[in-house]
């Protein structure tokens, strides 16, 4: 692991005193889903998972988690709803911001848009990449 990497887990770690880092990665790709909990893990972050957005929206739903949140990844295509209609509703009912992280194996500049619009707070493409996933949890973190 590099310095760089060591501080952003300082840095995480740091986020909420006395709590791992909750996030929240909405994915149906099996092998996406084990890239992104093993990068989050290594960072001691407590990682739940959403296989569509039913699951997801239903996470959030409840008061226990939905406040504990402190990230969330999207992916933008899931089989049930799209990535932006999660986040729509998410918005509508958050008490707190959660940053969103929209993620997406497609390039299209209308699917970036339309991520931003909805309120979805950065934008990155599959596979995620470790040296972008320190990034995203130092802006957002």
């Amino acid at each position: 692991m590099n310095y760089a990497s060591k501080q952003s887990i300082s840095f995480i770690s740091s986020m909420v005193p006395h709590k791992q880092p909750k996030i929240l990665v909405v994915e149906d790709s099996p092998l996406q889903i084990l890239v992104i909990q093993n990068f989050l893990k290594a960072y001691d972050c407590t990682v739940d998972i959403a296989q569509n957005g039913k699951e997801a929206l239903e996470l959030i739903s409840l008061p226990t988690t939905a406040a504990a949140y402190d990230l969330i990844f999207m992916d933008y295509n899931l089989p049930d709803m799209l990535g932006t209609e999660i986040c729509k509703q998410i918005r509508r009912v958050e008490k707190t911001h959660i940053p969103i992280i929209a993620l997406t194996a497609q390039t299209d500049l209308k699917i970036k848009k339309a991520c931003f619009a909805v309120g979805m707070d950065e934008f990155t493409n599959k596979p995620l990449q470790l040296a972008k996933l320190d990034s995203i949890l130092q802006r957002w973190g």
